[in-house]
């Protein structure tokens, strides 16, 4: 039986680096969500080692690249990550202002990317939308982080978590083409809008939380609004918050509204990967049973 040639792997240097910190963006962001007290104690040295691998990454695109104007920029990027780390440690006690300045920073580079990409797919009405999306959610984030100044830090580490998570996210699906092209899981996310939707609905959730405590007594910080949104999301529902106000409620029904249909949408999204890829395991199989046939009946007539 011949063996099946392995397809050579996207070993592209500026993939991997954006994939390996989209991930880790990822992973950071469900932890200030899910954890942010804890992560507000020990805040500046977790961004020390953020950023140092940040600076690691760029060091190594800069190793791999060899365009001039590239190195530069990569060599530019490392530097200022490498200097934001020590001062991160060395000024602890303003280690709260020191990120709030990264965050601006960095979303403000993450708004100029995507505005520079609207510039470059202006026939492709998908991508305006997308870009658009990111753009706004982005800059309401931002908006809301720089509010809370001088406020809880805990609800300041949820809105890094949730910037994190939102860039991560959107790295990821970016990168999908560059790193698994034609990959089964890319296909499927362009086929069922599952980017646009589900960065609808953080615009829907991120925008809840910030309009509810404006006008329900029991929703407070930014951080209760956000609680009460996945609550809606998921439709798990505790009780211990609820909405009185008319404003609040219509929120709450179209958040809930807009969580069906994407809870909707990621189960599709698991029945066509499962799908496609059981017919992909069965064509081979096919294949190579009709190659043996066909070699034996060559035999036959041969003989």
């Amino acid at each position: 039986m011949p063996r099946r040639r392995k397809t050579q792997k996207n070993v592209n240097p500026i993939a991997r680096t954006t994939r390996i910190y989209s991930l880790i963006l990822v992973v950071s962001g469900i932890l200030f969500v899910a954890i942010p007290q804890r992560i507000a104690e020990v805040l500046p040295y977790y961004l020390f080692v953020l950023m140092l691998l940040h600076a690691s990454l760029m060091l190594y695109r800069w190793s791999k690249t060899k365009k001039r104007a590239g190195r530069t920029g990569y060599m530019i990027d490392a530097a200022v990550s490498f200097v934001l780390s020590v001062l991160f440690v060395v000024f602890r006690e303003r280690s709260n202002d020191l990120a709030v300045i990264f965050m601006a920073i960095r979303t403000a580079a993450v708004v100029a990317e995507y505005v520079a990409s609207i510039g470059r797919n202006r026939r492709d009405v998908r991508a305006i939308v997308g870009c658009v999306f990111m753009i706004v959610i982005n800059l309401a984030l931002l908006a809301k982080l720089i509010s809370e100044i001088g406020g809880s830090v805990e609800t300041q580490v949820v809105i890094y978590g949730l910037l994190f998570l939102v860039q991560g996210v959107a790295g990821i699906y970016a990168n999908l083409k560059d790193v698994m092209p034609g990959s089964l899981l890319g296909r499927v996310i362009v086929r069922t809008y599952a980017a646009e939707i589900l960065a609808g609905l953080m615009i829907a959730v991120v925008g809840a939380s910030i309009l509810l405590p404006l006008f329900e007594p029991g929703i407070e910080t930014f951080g209760d609004g956000l609680w009460y949104s996945f609550m809606l999301v998921t439709t798990i529902g505790f009780g211990d918050m609820t909405a009185v106000t008319p404003a609040g409620r219509l929120i709450s029904v179209a958040i809930g509204i807009y969580g069906i249909v994407a809870v909707a949408l990621i189960t599709s999204i698991l029945v066509s990967i499962y799908n496609e890829s059981k017919d992909k395991a069965d064509t081979p199989v096919r294949k190579t049973t009709d190659t043996s046939n066909r070699n034996s009946s060559d035999k036959d007539n041969k003989g």
